[in-house]
């Protein structure tokens, strides 16, 4: 009913005065534009925050509610089979999604760096992981990190296409950047984790006009083909 009265009430007002009308309101909105889907250098966790990881080149981003973000370079899964624990399995990191439930501490070797390990859960009653869905993924270090890391940007015999692809599946990242992931983890008690084969940052912006601006829109450009 409202959408009909400004529709209806659109018609009858010219078009200069429309546009000064929109303008305004685009200029009032309460949402920055600015804020979302920009990158950051600095990180200070809030409640909200989540994580987005691009497998393709193996970049992980840190995400706050507006929009905003941290990108981190990092390292994932080997895509090809390998023998490793006892199992034998393709090693790319899983596109899904995830939530960061638990902290361990493994112990300091060359796998896990300095020892820490924040677990990625997925499951459901039903799910082979059981219903806890306590899964083998999750963010680590390593001792060879800053080595592998230069393959990466170098693009040398090891890392050949400078994707990062070097864990056994997990997710890798320097032990400062590990540190400020458990920060917010440990600030939002849950975090929400999603693996995706190509990321658009842009797409991170959360900040959305409301329906009515929109509406206000379409009645413009209706409005400039008969005006």
């Amino acid at each position: 009913m409202t959408k009909c009265v400004l529709c209806f009430a659109l018609r009858f007002i010219p078009r200069p005065l429309r546009l000064a009308l929109f303008s305004g309101a685009v200029l009032l909105l309460p949402f920055s534009a600015s804020a979302a889907g920009a990158e950051r250098d600095d990180w200070i966790p809030e409640i909200g925050d989540r994580i987005v990881v691009d497998t393709n080149v193996s970049m992980v981003y840190l995400v706050h509610p507006d929009g905003s973000y941290r990108a981190v370079d990092g390292l994932t899964g080997q895509r090809r089979m390998v023998s490793y624990i006892g199992r034998y399995y393709f090693a790319g990191t899983p596109a899904q999604d995830w939530e960061m439930r638990s902290s361990e501490m493994k112990g300091p070797s060359v796998t896990f760096g300095d020892g820490r390990f924040l677990r990625l859960y997925d499951g459901h009653e039903y799910s082979i992981n059981g219903p806890d869905g306590r899964t083998p993924y999750g963010f680590h270090s390593h001792r060879s990190f800053a080595r592998m890391q230069a393959d990466k940007r170098e693009k040398n015999a090891w890392d050949r296409t400078g994707t990062g692809h070097r864990s056994m599946g997990c997710i890798l990242v320097s032990e400062e950047d590990l540190t400020l992931i458990e920060e917010t983890w440990k600030l939002n008690g849950m975090l929400h984790v999603q693996t995706v084969a190509g990321v658009d940052p842009l797409a991170f912006d959360s900040g959305r006009a409301p329906s009515w601006i929109s509406f206000l829109g379409d009645g413009l450009a209706r409005g400039s083909t008969t005006q």
